[in-house]
């Protein structure tokens, strides 16, 4: 066998844009979703990632894909319940079945027409009917 100084050929896929490379991550990976929604709802707030989010977001994947189907969250206020499971869920559940529809009820009206504001944004990641991986 021979010695070359050239590199083997490439067996790898055709390079990827970053846009493609995040459009993936964020349809394979429910916690870089609900990290990439808050930025969209939330975008002079800092993302403060922890472990209590990151069970959480197991959770609601499996939600998403109906392994789970009760859930009841009992965490304080401010930890990101509505975020994740009002808003980054139904965009999520959404973005992966199209012809599908989604029912949120909240106890409050102002509330609920908050969280309906919230989730007009995710459509800058997402159109809806439209597969968001394929983009």
């Amino acid at each position: 066998m021979a010695l070359t100084s050239e590199p083997a050929p490439s067996t790898a896929p055709t390079d990827y844009s970053p846009e493609e490379v995040l459009r993936a991550l964020l349809a394979t990976d429910f916690m870089a979703f609900v990290e990439y929604t808050f930025g969209v709802v939330r975008p002079n707030a800092v993302f403060k990632s922890n472990w209590h989010l990151e069970a959480l977001a197991h959770k609601l994947s499996q939600v998403a894909s109906g392994e789970v189907k009760r859930l009841i969250i009992t965490l304080p206020p401010r930890n990101l319940k509505s975020i994740c499971a009002s808003v980054a869920l139904p965009a999520w559940f959404l973005g992966h079945h199209p012809s599908e529809r989604v029912v949120a009820v909240k106890e409050r009206h102002a509330w609920a027409l908050w969280i309906g504001s919230l989730c007009g944004k995710t459509g800058d990641i997402w159109t809806p009917g439209e597969d968001f991986w394929k983009r």
